[in-house]
């Protein structure tokens, strides 16, 4: 049962639901006809200048975006910025309507909502049946749609969800593929490195520590990526991003990662305010984000496939690893129908009209910040992401085994460094995991992984459990043990608060900001007031060696919210497990280039166009 907070968050979002309004039926900006290379005026800006860039936001290429009028139309014979015939499809043109308006508003940009790529040769995206002359696994595609649980899924993409249904309800020998659902899989930690790393790398994020200067690039030997092992076999090597490219959604430019994929597709979007006007974090819920008078995940999806087709004709194979940002939107759960047509898209044109595709769907957890956050169930569905696996059925028919083990890991407890080994075993396959698993293990920072072509559960008479899966027991959801709310927050409380505070202000107290300088380091945490003024809700679960209290606090300044995992052991012993700050302000690693070495999530600092805080002296 959803407690009340949960509730009224549903219903505002269900609110928002109703006034969205498809890309369909916007007037367009700007239309771009693929096969000429023509970029046409459109109606969408009648009240103000129309003005084009071919200059993608990415740091890589020297020089800010160059804005041009875009009067009549216009046909682009270069790719700008990379070599055509290295990289096919890499055009980008962006378009806005500048409206200038009377002082003090000044010049404002209503929404850009044109942003087109395309691989050569173009496709008029028709769904036209593809099959393979020799009949196997071609291409494995991965479409992540970042911070999509599975609730948020099955409830705001029911179109989606339905169809899938309907393909696994028909009989094996009539059904042209079949869809998975994990529905016990759990994050490995709060935020997207965490979890993102560990998939592509079979190694934990910690290897190489993540600085704003670089992300986790260049492409050190501390890292072996999934996408080097394809390609060692023989595949070419797809990565887009809607974000400005990077990747995992950070926003500083990759000097050399044109050099590391055959297929690039860059988003137009940018992650933090410091880095663009657009924000996608930011954006209306019921306004999704549209390339015209298309949705623009439909339009990742249309490069993908195209990559897909251009490989084909070459005779290879694709691995296109992907970053869908819309759903990181956390102002409501809403935001999943954002991509409701790019997975459909999706299953159309990689699984309806081909029989050589992997699809892997999935998010990386679920929202953890906002409304839906700070409530006890959103912490619990932060923890359960989406994530399905769509393959041919002839293949499953070819490998009954391998349908068996599927069809069974639905029900088992899975996180990414299994999904890293499925994709590494899928390359060996039908060798069983058993004979290429160890090998493929020793490469990883968790033993504990395993295919999802195999049975993953350790003994075969039981359900596989967090620490079998290599999840620490305090902050895996689905250990033993009822959860339940926090109605009001017991005498231990205090203590809890207070551990947290000390928890968080022990590691930045190396990187605290000087006094004259506040912007440059971490700034001192506090509760204002009483000390149980802090807690905000949460939920507690009895462990084996004590309780276990998942709770939000309050911490000044900024009145930031803090999610914190802390075990209360039998003998009164309190242990913080896990501490990050979740609410919008402080959203993932804006202040963490500031505290090298501090744990991501702790840093909390004053940066351009921040609220300036009143210290704790003063207060």
């Amino acid at each position: 049962m959803y407690e009340p907070g949960v509730i009224g968050v549903w219903n505002g979002a269900n609110q928002k639901l109703q006034n969205f309004q498809p890309c369909h039926k916007r007037q367009p900006l700007a239309t771009y006809h693929r096969q000429h290379r023509v970029l046409e005026p459109g109606p969408g800006c009648a009240d103000g200048v129309l003005e084009y860039t071919a200059d993608p936001l990415w740091p890589g290429i020297p020089g800010v975006q160059r804005w041009h009028p875009l009067t009549q139309m216009l046909q682009f014979s270069t790719v700008h910025g990379v070599d055509p015939d290295r990289l096919p499809g890499t055009l980008y043109l962006e378009v806005r309507c500048r409206i200038t308006a009377d002082p003090p508003s000044g010049t404002r940009w209503r929404a850009r909502n044109a942003v087109f790529q395309s691989v050569i040769p173009s496709t008029d995206y028709t769904v036209t049946n593809n099959p393979t002359p020799d009949r196997k696994i071609r291409n494995v595609v991965s479409i992540k749609f970042d911070a999509l649980s599975r609730t948020a899924a099955m409830t705001y993409m029911p179109r989606f969800v339905k169809w899938l249904k309907a393909m696994n309800a028909q009989p094996a020998d009539e059904r042209k593929w079949r869809a998975f659902t994990m529905g016990s899989y759990h994050v490995l930690g709060h935020n997207t490195q965490v979890n993102e790393v560990p998939y592509l790398t079979g190694q934990s994020h910690t290897r190489q520590p993540f600085t704003n200067d670089h992300g986790f690039f260049p492409f050190g030997d501390d890292y072996t990526w999934i996408w080097d092992e394809y390609r060692r076999a023989g595949y070419k090597i797809g990565y887009g991003s809607q974000h400005a490219i990077n990747m995992m959604g950070y926003c500083l430019g990759l000097p050399d990662v044109a050099d590391r994929f055959d297929y690039l597709f860059r988003g137009q979007d940018c992650y933090m305010k410091t880095c663009a006007n657009f924000n996608i974090l930011n954006v209306d819920p019921s306004t999704p984000l549209c390339s015209g008078n298309v949705p623009i995940g439909v339009e990742f999806i249309r490069y993908i496939a195209d990559a897909v087709k251009d490989a084909t004709a070459a005779g290879a194979g694709v691995a296109f690893f992907t970053d869908f940002l819309e759903t990181h939107n956390c102002n409501s759960p809403m935001t999943a129908a954002h991509v409701e047509d790019a997975a459909l898209e999706a299953v159309a044109q990689l699984m309806e009209a081909r029989d050589d595709t992997l699809l892997v769907v999935y998010g990386d957890h679920g929202q953890h910040y906002g409304k839906l956050y700070n409530t006890p169930w959103g912490r619990v569905d932060h923890r359960l992401p989406l994530l399905q696996v769509l393959a041919p059925q002839w293949w499953l028919d070819e490998h009954p085994d391998t349908e068996a083990a599927l069809d069974a890991n639905q029900h088992e407890i899975v996180t990414m460094y299994d999904l890293h080994a499925t994709l590494r075993h899928l390359l060996t396959h039908p060798t069983s995991f058993s004979e290429v698993g160890p090998g493929i293990i020793e490469t990883m920072d968790n033993p504990h992984a395993r295919s999802l072509l195999d049975p993953v559960r350790t003994h075969p008479d039981a359900y596989r459990t967090c620490g079998e899966a290599g999840l620490d027991h305090a902050s895996c959801v689905l250990s033993p043990g009822s959860m339940k709310v926090i109605l009001t927050p017991p005498a231990i409380m205090v203590d809890i608060i207070e551990a947290v505070v000390d928890h968080v202000n022990g590691h930045t107290a190396s990187h605290r900001s000087p006094a004259d300088r506040p912007g440059d380091g971490c700034l001192e945490v506090f509760i204002e007031g009483d000390i149980i003024s802090g807690f905000i809700n949460g939920m507690v679960r009895a462990g084996a060696t004590g309780d276990i209290y998942d709770v939000n606090v309050r911490i000044q300044p900024y009145a930031c919210t803090f999610g914190a995992v802390v075990e209360v052991a039998h003998d009164g012993l309190i242990t913080v497990h896990s501490v990050a700050h979740t609410s919008p302000y402080a959203k993932f690693e804006t202040c963490f280039a500031k505290a090298e070495g501090v744990p991501s999530g702790m840093c909390l600092c004053q940066f351009p166009g921040g609220p300036v805080p009143a210290s704790k002296q003063d207060k």
